[in-house]
């Protein structure tokens, strides 16, 4: 199904449960398209457990193989322009930072 390898790409890395409720499908049947997708390599798996509210959450988390985006491509390509490229460990986004910009961008 295109939709979830659309939403992969949009927004990353994500648990099973966020997939099929933004997709509009059961969530065994994001589990059947999510395990084809793992089958043939087109997405990476694994087992999540995290602790929200104290409230213990399991699934799959799932992501795009081979994906780059974009702001790493671009950190990538203007290596020797002066642009320097990190990644942020607390907002776990790839940040870039030109010699003009007093912000970083953000991927």
């Amino acid at each position: 199904m295109d939709k979830i390898l659309q939403y992969l790409k949009k927004h990353g890395e994500s648990l099973d449960a966020d997939i099929n409720e933004a997709v509009g499908i059961s969530l065994d049947t994001a589990h059947t398209y999510l395990s084809d997708f793992a089958s043939e390599g087109v997405i990476m798996t694994y087992q999540s457990t995290r602790f929200q509210d104290g409230k213990k959450i399991e699934g799959i988390r799932c992501r795009l193989s081979g994906f780059v985006p974009r702001m790493v491509l671009m950190c990538l390509k203007k290596e020797n322009s002066g642009v320097s490229c990190f990644f942020d460990q607390t907002a776990k986004a790839t940040r870039m930072i030109a010699p003009n910009m007093t912000t970083p961008a953000v991927a």
